[in-house]
């Protein structure tokens, strides 16, 4: 089922809030849902009396009410007006006019408008719905008639037979809906949960019944489709997935050097997103301390086009969570840095002696920071609410460092979170999940290395032939240059002990953090082992990484520049071209390949890492230049019409035209002059 604010089958109770984001206008609308009693009750504020409710029946939705009810409803800005999407259930007779033992239920939907107090249809009815979600609002394709503004949204249905249905709705300006039956889509799966935009791209997570979360992309340009890319096993069949709640990351911001122009750009680009897990055992045997299961997920996107994404566990936990909706992670943007995140995951308390003996139910926030692949607790706080109330929504505030909590009756309540955002402390509630902190002993263990180091001439005449190779310029200068080091090509290579102490210095007085200092050095180890005698048994580049813990991903990085750096190309490319890795300078690593003739191994790095193109500068020429000398000239071709249906400058379109026409024609008179072809066919009379 999609998870949201339909009651559980334990309930018939459901309620929640829809709060508005005016300036002027404060305020927020509680709503409360009774099964039971088939009514909608309104309330402006939720400290507001009683008598100031407003209440929706299912007589205001339909006029012969006997055989309906209310069943699902959700919360939308449609038009930008807060309103409520209404699923109102009915049995209809058969043509008999007896009833069936199992009838089909249809189910119509309904537009409630808040402010106006407006009711309408959305125009369309679906049988045996389950529950369903609604995404959006997306601008229109379709924007030629600029007078009449149009909102795009896509609703989600699951029904009892286990198929999950999109459907594209359009809201014209004057709130009149209309909607496509041929861009309706069926998949066979058996639950759907929230939905998330990324990238222009909706995100989605299906259960089955198998214990299996599937992770789908659903794409409504350049045509409607959905593409499975990732399975997520519960590691028991038993176990069913419940709740999921998704954090998406952006990839870090990079910040490129004054001497850069037309770096590829990927800031705020979706990168990965972490998901929180709650599973079930279908078991009716399973122990109560067993019966639930949550697992924290790290999963990396990769945006090519058939790719699956792979994803990494972070944490299995055990808790007894009774009220499981309530299992659900919180973003704390402020402190999202590169690789290092901060989330706040909220659950019900797992002791049952603090129920037993108090009128209050406890509750835990946990702060996690995730470093790469591995996680860890932070910070901790309980807090607790009387007995029989609930939980409808939760809000963090950055600001005051708490979260605000919105109960079941109307209440709001502020939690203050203990601990500063980013701060590792200790506490009881440690988890088994390993964290390991950034070693800074590289000083140290650089300076004992290179005390001895002997091979300063040859390491300078490499270095200045590399250079040469390069350009002027190698990725170590801009490494460097990023570290505030602007005297690069001065101070490395060093060309003493001092010189070596000194580099190592300003290396670690930079303001860099500690995983890019010890990179640096990790690099400058590298130029030790290609310059040491060849008997040498253990390569202290990577004595170097395991002694500071070094992530894998960051020694392919920094390996992938120093093969470039030093004219192992193809071996380069393919390290930075690995799914773990994030490449700065992406022009300069073309360029760099192209330079060196690697034109197949530059292809392998457009495809795999799929780097934004600056298309009105001289990067389109770099890439048509990739394509042409690995002879895909129908990719060269669709690459200069994709830019020329783009771009009202036709001279870049002219000129890249101009370039591939050339490149042909050179390839001709070249098979010409050495085979011999075109000139041993006989001549027209």
């Amino acid at each position: 089922m999609f998870i949201g604010s339909k009651p559980n089958s334990s309930s018939d109770f459901g309620d929640g809030f829809i709060k508005f984001s005016s300036e002027n206008d404060l305020s927020f609308y509680t709503y409360t849902f009774n099964f039971s009693q088939i009514k909608i009750e309104f309330q402006p504020y939720p400290d507001s009396p009683k008598q100031n409710t407003k209440i929706l029946t299912i007589s205001n939705f339909i006029d012969s009410p006997e055989n309906a009810r209310i069943e699902i409803i959700k919360e939308a800005y449609l038009n930008q007006e807060a309103c409520l999407v209404v699923a109102i259930g009915f049995v209809e007779e058969n043509s008999e006019g007896t009833h069936d033992e199992y009838p089909a239920k249809y189910y119509g939907f309904y537009r409630y408008t808040i402010f106006s107090g407006q009711i309408s249809q959305l125009g369309f009815e679906l049988k045996n719905v389950v529950d369903f979600a609604l995404m959006g609002p997306f601008p229109s394709p379709d924007t030629a008639d600029i007078s009449e503004p149009k909102e795009e949204w896509v609703v989600f249905v699951g029904n009892s037979e286990g198929n999950v249905v999109s459907m594209t709705l359009m809201l014209l300006g004057d709130n009149t809906i209309i909607y496509n039956q041929e861009l309706i889509q069926i998949i066979s799966f058996v639950h759907c949960d929230s939905l998330y935009v990324y990238n222009d791209r909706i995100l989605l997570f299906v259960a089955t019944d198998n214990g299996k979360c599937i992770i789908m992309e659903y794409f409504r340009f350049p045509q409607y489709e959905f593409r499975i890319r990732s399975e997520i096993p519960s590691g028991n069949p038993e176990y069913q997935l419940l709740q999921i709640s998704a954090i998406l990351l952006r990839a870090p911001l990079k910040e490129p050097s004054n001497n850069n122009v037309n770096i590829f750009e990927t800031v705020n680009m979706i990168s990965s997103f972490t998901l929180l897990c709650c599973f079930r055992s279908t078991d009716i045997n399973c122990p109560a301390e067993e019966k639930y299961k949550t697992s924290l997920y790290k999963v990396h996107i990769n945006s090519k086009k058939n790719s699956s994404w792979k994803f990494t566990q972070l944490g299995d936990f055990d808790f007894y969570i009774k009220d499981y909706s309530l299992m659900r992670i919180l973003p704390v943007d402020s402190t999202s840095t590169g690789r290092n995140t901060n989330l706040l995951c909220v659950y019900s308390e797992s002791s049952q002696k603090k129920l037993a003996h108090s009128i209050q139910k406890p509750y835990s926030v946990n702060v996690w920071t995730i470093a790469g692949t591995k996680a860890k607790v932070t910070s901790s706080t309980e807090f607790s609410l009387g007995l029989g109330l609930g939980i409808s929504s939760i809000q963090f505030s950055e600001s005051s460092w708490s979260l605000e909590i919105f109960d079941s009756v109307q209440n709001l309540h502020s939690i203050k979170i203990d601990g500063t955002p980013g701060s590792i402390t200790n506490t009881e509630n440690d988890s088994n999940v390993s964290y390991t902190p950034v070693s800074t002993n590289g000083i140290e263990l650089v300076s004992k290395y290179l005390k001895e180091f002997e091979n300063l001439d040859a390491w300078y005449t490499l270095l200045k032939k590399n250079r040469l190779h390069a350009g002027g310029e190698l990725f170590i200068d801009r490494m460097l240059h990023a570290a505030g080091i602007n005297s690069g090509p001065e101070l490395y290579p060093p060309t003493s002990y001092p010189a070596i102490k000194k580099l190592v210095n300003r290396i670690y007085s930079s303001q860099l953090d500690p995983l890019k200092i010890n990179s640096l050095l990790f690099y400058l180890l590298l130029d030790y082992d290609s310059l040491v005698s060849r008997n040498q048994k253990t390569q202290l580049s990577s004595c170097f990484a395991n002694d500071t813990q070094l992530p894998n991903h960051f020694q392919l990085l920094v390996r992938g520049y120093w093969c470039l750096d030093n004219n192992f190309v193809d071996q380069g490319l393919l390290l930075l071209s690995d799914s773990t890795v994030e490449a700065d300078w992406a022009r300069e690593i073309i360029y760099v390949a192209c330079l060196s003739g690697c034109y197949s191994g530059a292809r392998m790095f457009l495809d795999t890492v799929r780097p934004s193109v600056d298309e009105n500068g001289s990067d389109s020429m770099l890439i048509l230049g990739v394509y042409l000398n690995t002879l895909c000239i129908e990719d060269a071709f669709w690459f200069i019409r994709n830019i020329s249906s783009q771009n009202y400058n036709s001279e870049i379109t002219d000129s890249l035209l101009e370039s591939m026409f050339e490149f042909c024609l050179g390839k001709c008179n070249y098979l010409k002059k050495k085979f011999n072809i075109f000139t041993s066919f006989p001549k027209r009379l």
